[in-house]
């Protein structure tokens, strides 16, 4: 299938005339030539039937590829794959992470797409739609592997979404390093013109920089076979070094905590080519969402030897300060001349979010470039993985940048459990209908989860945009780096996004993070803010609220007010998950148990995960209190970063300074400052709610609310 405004298959026709007349081609730069069955010291055809004694290949469809499997003794080129992929549209592939999709490629070879690949028929067939005739099978026996097409048809969009069929295979002999394709039979093939990439046939290596094509949008003959010669002298030497990953062994885009510290550095690095390297420098720079220099830092590998890997671990570490996108590349050089430099640098989208409020997990940059996706027929879908920062958490909406809606199309907002093979998608675990009267184009399009307990415990979910119309269109980010985690769905078949590496879209699930055990102080009602405090007791009434997925258990429950005393009962009402009680305490305010500040009250309970929630405070005064103000002490600025002044008139001669948390606690002070204005340096305390408090004398000029920020 293939995305709007590209070029499609014209309309059925007759079959086009065979381009090659000579019978064989090559060198490429490495020294493989093909001969085919007209030329006299070419192959002879012979059809290797495995139906009945090779393996169905089953999860085929249209444009994805299936695999791995595992190989051994084949040498391509100057290294021996050790596992491969089948892809639907005719070839077989040695790096999961890439499949080739129309447009296919139009010069062979090529560093950009898809690279390391065999295609004897690399064209837009089509495994899915009902009644499609169309069969894979494997075979790996002794010397041979064969990979067979069977009575596959092409993809086209009208129904039933196929047409005509190939029957064709490829076939690896590990004795002799030969690859040959056969060509058994074509029927009812759509017309190709020529330049449009709809069809090649060749090779390519694991960078892309030596292949050999045999032919581009040209069928082959019927009862036709092709043999790829190794070269029987090799002279190419191939000095090369290349950054395979960075962090983890897919080079994925990953969520981290916002405040995240040591998160560890580290690269994999492979020799490609076929000659011993030395002194291989790797070089790590991060840059932080204001691209400023994060991180910088370098390591030494003594040697690697042909086809080897290594990991790289740096001895710096990140601490992620920034909420936002962080970029990690290593670049890896040698002393000696580097063959094939593309390969050479690699990098990864490490995002920081903060998971103490509501996430938002999104690998864009939130602004669209260019035009924006959207598939032909108008049932196409993409999707992207995301694995969370912290666990548990509820998901509570999607939300997907719909550019344009010129179709007034609806389209679905589904999410799915990686519960499926090898951590693919599995169980639905949510699905709404977005319907076009809803969808504002050129914005964010948040859905709200129609599961509202929908929890992620560990691993991570799939989230899929399906189009339910015609010419609706997704925003796409391009600016580098790029998460890697897209996935295309054509027909209910999901495959890795044959732009994945050039392309992230703005889509993704807000969520919030659970605790376990929870319990809060959200309110206090009664006293209200702004209250004076007299000899007249007051109730102190407040709300208690257990925001975790388990019934409360038993606690302690507090208040204080300024600089009084800490009044504290035991809390032992059970309250169930997501549930709130009003409490009022036994002992109630009065000007003798309060000074001037604010009342703040708060609940301790063992084990509480999450102590963010546990105070509430409030503003009020004691009548008749010594202020601060009325003493002529000053505090500014404030809030500060934690670094503020404290300012007195000649009528106070020293005075005492002390810093106390929301529980009383002393964090820091000062005593005897006698100057008029002093300088409090209290950077290394953590972000909240403090009391100043200045004393002349051992006797209390009073509290000052204080927050650090």
């Amino acid at each position: 299938m293939k995305k709007i405004l590209l070029f499609l298959f014209a309309a059925l026709g007759s079959v086009a005339i065979y381009a090659q007349s000579n019978g064989s081609g090559g060198p490429d730069g490495y020294g493989y030539t093909w001969r085919d069955n007209r030329d006299p010291q070419g192959p002879t055809y012979s059809w290797f039937d495995i139906s009945t004694i090779g393996t169905p290949v089953t999860g085929l469809g249209d444009d994805n590829v299936v695999g791995p499997f595992s190989m051994t003794g084949f040498q391509y080129y100057w290294y021996n794959p050790e596992r491969f992929w089948i892809g639907s549209n005719g070839y077989i592939i040695f790096n999961g992470n890439g499949q080739l999709a129309s447009l296919f490629p139009g010069v062979v070879p090529s560093p950009t797409g898809a690279n390391d690949w065999i295609g004897g028929f690399v064209s837009d067939l089509n495994f899915g739609g009902a009644g499609n005739p169309g069969r894979c099978y494997r075979y790996d026996r002794g010397d041979t592997i064969c990979i067979s097409w069977v009575n596959v048809p092409f993809w086209r969009q009208a129904a039933p979404g196929y047409v005509g069929s190939v029957s064709y295979q490829i076939i690896l002999n590990k004795a002799t390093k030969q690859i040959t394709f056969n060509y058994k039979s074509l029927n009812n093939q759509p017309t190709i013109a020529s330049g449009s990439r709809s069809l090649v046939i060749g090779i390519e290596n694991n960078v892309g920089n030596l292949g050999l094509a045999h032919s581009y949008d040209t069928y082959p003959d019927t009862n036709y076979s092709v043999v790829y010669n190794y070269p029987a002298v090799v002279t190419y030497q191939v000095s090369d070094v290349g950054v395979q990953w960075n962090n983890n062994n897919n080079n994925h885009g990953i969520f981290k905590g916002l405040g995240s510290a040591n998160v560890p550095m580290q690269a994999n690095i492979k020799n490609y080519g076929n000659v011993a390297l030395t002194n291989i420098t790797t070089a790590l720079n991060v840059v932080d969402p204001f691209n400023g220099l994060a991180l910088n830092s370098s390591v030494v590998t003594p040697s690697l030897t042909p086809g080897m890997d290594v990991n790289v671990n740096f001895p710096n570490s990140l601490n992620l300060t920034q909420p936002g996108i962080y970029k990690m590349w290593t670049t890896s050089t040698i002393t000696t001349t580097d063959l094939v430099p593309d390969n050479n640098t690699n990098d990864i989208k490490i995002i920081s979010v903060d998971t103490t409020v509501a996430m938002n997990l999104d690998y864009s940059d939130g602004i669209p470039d260019g035009a924006g996706l959207s598939w032909n027929g108008g049932g196409g879908g993409i999707a992207v993985y995301i694995q969370p920062p912290v666990y548990p958490v509820k998901i509570t909406n999607s939300k997907f940048f719909i550019q344009s809606n010129t179709g007034n199309a609806d389209f679905y907002a589904k999410i799915y459990d990686d519960n499926g093979p090898n951590g693919g998608p599995g169980t639905l675990l949510d699905s709404v209908l977005v319907s076009a009267a809803s969808i504002s184009p050129n914005s964010y399009n948040t859905v709200p989860c129609a599961n509202q307990n929908l929890i992620v415990n560990d691993g991570g979910v799939y989230l899929l945009w399906e189009m339910n119309g015609t010419n609706i269109t997704l925003a796409r980010d391009t600016t580098g780096p790029i998460s890697r985690r897209s996935l295309e769905v054509l027909g209910g078949i999901w495959a890795p996004y044959r732009e994945k590496n050039y392309e992230d879209f703005l889509m993704g699930i807000e969520a919030t993070k659970i605790y376990r055990r929870d319990l809060a102080v959200p309110q206090v009602l009664s006293p209200t803010p702004g209250f004076v405090l007299t000899s007249t007791p007051t109730n102190v009434t407040i709300k208690v609220k257990n925001p975790s997925p388990e019934p409360s258990v038993r606690g302690t429950i507090k208040f204080k007010m300024g600089s009084g005393p800490v009044i504290s009962e035991n809390f032992s009402q059970v309250i169930n998950p997501g549930d709130s009680i009003i409490y009022n305490f036994t002992t109630r305010l009065s000007s003798t148990n309060g000074r001037t500040g604010n009342l703040c009250v708060w609940i301790e309970m063992a084990n509480d995960q999450n102590v963010n929630n546990d105070t509430t405070c409030i503003s009020g005064s004691v009548q008749g209190a010594h202020e601060l103000a009325q003493a002529g002490i000053k505090m500014y600025p404030n809030p500060s970063n934690g670094n503020f002044w404290i300012e007195k008139n000649s009528s106070v001669s020293t005075m005492d300074i002390q810093i106390l948390d929301a529980f009383g606690r002393v964090v820091k002070s000062v005593k005897n400052v006698t100057e008029n204005i002093h300088s409090i340096q209290a950077s290394e305390l953590s972000n909240g709610i403090y009391f100043i408090r200045v004393s002349n004398k051992n006797q209390v000029l009073g509290d000052m609310k204080w927050i650090k920020q």
